[in-house]
């Protein structure tokens, strides 16, 4: 969160350090099997969990409730990402995207994509990109409405995954994924370069 405050999550339990990791203290996360964390401050943070759930906290992980839930098979959430304290979004197996305008405590679905998600990168809360399975990646100019596409390849391709993006400002941006593959672009996805020299 800055240089001071690190938390980590792994399945059930939360690592936080408030002097820049000299000291650790540890929570368990009782009850949910978590797959990706996002704090937004020191003590607001969400959690992407197995089983159709969603999480939050208000106290730095002491305690957390469920803002979003659902039974039906499959149904594991994969990531969760806030540009804002209000606005965010998470993805859930196998191509559902929800989306939140208040602080996670609700969640309205707002899939337009066919393929499984894994990350986000948001400029604000109108335009940003998300990357995925098979190898692509979409950018959005309307709050994740619709996607075009902006993938470094013509198509999907199996064994081609991108698991995060990153992007510095409106032009340059990062992926990395499947097979050690890194790539960067210069003018906002249009077009990508490969710096991995193999992909195996």
């Amino acid at each position: 969160i800055n240089e001071d405050t690190i938390l980590i999550s792994r399945s059930n339990k939360l690592l936080s350090s408030y002097d820049g990791g000299s000291n650790w203290q540890s929570y368990n996360i009782t009850g949910y099997s978590v797959n990706k964390t996002f704090f937004i401050n020191s003590k607001v943070g969400h959690a992407a969990c197995k089983s159709g759930k969603i999480i939050k906290t208000i106290n730095g992980g002491l305690n957390w409730y469920v803002t979003e839930s659902v039974t039906t098979t499959p149904s594991d959430f994969f990531t969760i990402y806030f540009i804002n304290n209000e606005v965010g979004f998470a993805t859930r197996e196998h191509n559902d995207i929800l989306k939140t305008t208040n602080g996670g405590e609700s969640w309205v679905e707002i899939t337009n994509t066919t393929d499984a998600i894994y990350s986000f990168y948001f400029f604000d809360e109108l335009n940003g990109y998300i990357s995925g399975e098979y190898g692509v990646i979409f950018k959005t100019t309307d709050g994740g409405i619709t996607w075009e596409w902006a993938g470094f390849q013509s198509g999907r391709t199996d064994g081609t995954t991108i698991f995060a993006i990153h992007f510095i400002d409106y032009n340059i941006g990062f992926a990395v994924g499947m097979r050690g593959r890194i790539l960067k672009t210069i003018d906002g996805g249009s077009s990508w370069v490969s710096y991995a020299p193999t992909y195996n």
